[in-house]
């Protein structure tokens, strides 16, 4: 079951609205709300095993004025055994929408749905991080599981080893008279080099150079070798290099998601920050302006367009960059910060009123700037 829209809470259960619904009283909401518990007893009684609930509606009741409960958000699932289910908001709590076509839920949840060898309770538990890590903890996803064993999307056969050591298997050149071609199972002595006539027009990126792997680097690893084509793998990979700091893996990583999808607004962004923080701000610059001019209101490539004004010494770039994010995002830990910075720079003591807010909001920001390098 998935639905993405609005939802109410009544009486401690979750009503999914229709677009045509007449609600003017809480009492019409069981009229003509959808209930997601009826639903999902429907499903158990004709002997569902297994019940997956995605609900993407814990959106700030529209209704709200005409209520005299409080009614925010979903309410917790009553759901039978063997149902796993993922709330876009913790009960109670309300998320953010965003500019983009799906909401930042729906999005975290597509990608994790594209990373290999996944249970569903795995890919949930990751949309649940990845929402909340993007979101600053604004917005944290609720998952309740009552499956009593895994439960996979997709095949869960073995898959093919990588080829290494690129993305992709060597290309044949053409075949000659003489001499005769070597067995297939023989190893060539040397990388073939394709002819100009079997040579892509746009060959698909090797992989970065070998680096210290754990499982999920090693699992993006052998689906990049399945589909080296596909943006979203090489995004998620850029995703965990610069989690774990690999700052100049995760630029090549999104620069090739770019290749492959020019209007990826979220990998644009991401490289500008890699490059801000590895000191290629003209660069970075470059991809933050284009990342706003395709999502004008963007917070996070707001914020990092500030970060890369402010390592160039552009302090009134800077300022109103972090405004523009402050806007959209008011608690930004990042923004308040080098909002503050900047200030301070420019001979603002009021910037030290931005720092201490966010380091309300952040207690470790100062730590994650000096890492930036921005002392």
């Amino acid at each position: 079951m998935f639905f993405s829209g609005y939802g109410i809470q009544s009486g401690k259960q979750s009503y999914m609205i229709p677009i045509d619904a007449q609600i003017w009283t809480e009492g019409e909401v069981k009229r003509d709300g959808i209930s997601i518990e009826s639903i999902l007893a429907d499903i158990n009684a004709a002997g569902a095993t297994v019940k997956l609930v995605i609900i993407d509606a814990a959106r700030r009741n529209p209704f709200e004025r005409r209520f005299r409960g409080l009614s925010i958000g979903l309410a917790p699932l009553t759901a039978p055994a063997g149902t796993l289910a993922i709330y876009s908001a913790a009960p109670d709590k309300v998320m953010n929408d965003s500019e983009g076509a799906n909401s930042l839920f729906v999005t975290e949840l597509l990608k994790e749905m594209r990373t290999p060898s996944l249970s569903a309770e795995a890919i949930f538990n990751s949309t649940q991080k990845g929402v909340s890590r993007a979101s600053k903890n604004e917005q944290v996803p609720w998952v309740s599981s009552s499956l009593v064993e895994e439960f996979f999307l997709g095949k869960t056969a073995a898959a093919p080893p990588p080829f290494p050591p690129s993305a992709l298997p060597p290309t044949p050149s053409p075949p000659t008279p003489s001499p005769p071609a070597p067995s297939a199972l023989a190893p060539p002595p040397s990388p073939p080099v394709p002819s100009p006539q079997l040579a892509s027009p746009t060959p698909a990126p090797s992989p970065p150079p070998p680096v210290e792997e754990d499982q999920t680097i090693s699992e993006l690893n052998e689906a990049i070798g399945r589909n080296p084509r596909d943006p979203d793998l090489y995004y998620k990979r850029g995703q965990v290099f610069a989690e774990r700091r690999k700052f100049a893996l995760a630029t090549e990583d999104f620069g090739r998601a770019i290749r492959l999808n020019p209007n990826d607004t979220e990998a644009l962004n991401n490289r500008c920050f890699t490059r801000a923080v590895l000191g290629q701000l003209e660069a970075a610059l470059s991809d933050c302006d284009e990342s706003i001019r395709l999502r004008p209101k963007y917070a996070d490539a707001l914020d990092s367009r500030g970060l890369t004004h402010l390592k160039l010494g552009q302090f009134d770039q800077a300022i109103a960059d972090y405004d523009a994010a402050l806007r959209l995002n008011p608690k930004m830990a990042s923004a308040l910060y080098g909002r503050g910075k900047a200030k301070i720079k420019k001979g603002d003591a009021g910037g030290n009123a931005d720092i201490r807010t966010a380091k309300s909001i952040d207690s470790t920001i100062d730590r994650e700037f000096e890492s930036y390098g921005v002392p």
